[in-house]
């Protein structure tokens, strides 16, 4: 509840991960200037991601995943705080995915100068990564080894595959969609299921729901 939340502001880490909570993310959160690490992920959470969260200065892990958040990724993730008179010192590892958030990764993203892991794949994100926030820093574990080699590496696709494209875990290595299919989001892992022949699209959605028999297209 947002009052035990609010009763003790020394909270360094904080894990409710897998507890079912079920409601929207507190203002008071943001109340917990001395927290680390946040860790709600793998639950019922709703609602958009507050931007209070950006006055957390001494945040440096954020776990978000598996929820049903909407909305954009705040921008106010990178916030310039007196305590370190940089913007985004401290915070190294977000995790996001598999929420239903919309909108483009913000380009503020890129201000987080100690940011090692930036996990989004399964939303419903549009646009593609900014090319300022891709590194060899960011999800540097996805190129591991020698493949491929150095001069063809798109660390943007470490953060998550583009728009037609899908992966096995939303982000390298990106398997581009079929002539017949379509895939509108950034990182996603599913099969491009949306079909670019709108004559298609019809005789799908007929065979589905007709009591007639077969669409020819032309009699019916």
């Amino acid at each position: 509840p947002a009052s035990f939340l609010a009763a003790d502001s020394s909270f360094q880490y904080l894990s409710m991960t897998k507890n079912r909570l079920s409601s929207t993310i507190p203002e008071s959160l943001s109340n917990l200037i001395s927290i680390d690490t946040l860790n709600l992920s793998d639950n019922n959470l709703h609602g958009t991601i507050p931007r209070s969260l950006g006055k957390l200065a001494l945040l440096k892990h954020l776990h978000l995943n598996n929820n049903f958040f909407v909305g954009q990724i705040p921008p106010t993730l990178a916030t310039s705080h007196p305590i370190n008179g940089k913007v985004g010192d401290l915070l190294e590892k977000i995790y996001l995915q598999d929420n239903q958030l919309s909108g483009k990764v913000p380009i503020q993203l890129a201000d987080l100068s100690n940011l090692k892991e930036l996990v989004i794949h399964e939303n419903k994100l549009t646009g593609q990564v900014p090319n300022d926030i891709c590194s060899e820093t960011i999800n540097s574990y996805f190129f591991q080894g020698n493949f491929p080699p150095l001069l063809e590496r798109n660390y943007c696709d470490a953060i998550a595959c583009p728009v037609d494209t899908v992966a096995s875990d939303g982000s390298y290595p990106c398997i581009h969609c079929d002539n017949r299919h379509y895939n509108p989001y950034i990182g996603q892992t599913r099969e491009c299921n949306i079909y670019t022949n709108q004559r298609e699209i019809l005789r799908k959605m007929y065979v589905s729901t007709t009591i007639h028999g077969k669409w020819d297209g032309q009699n019916n």
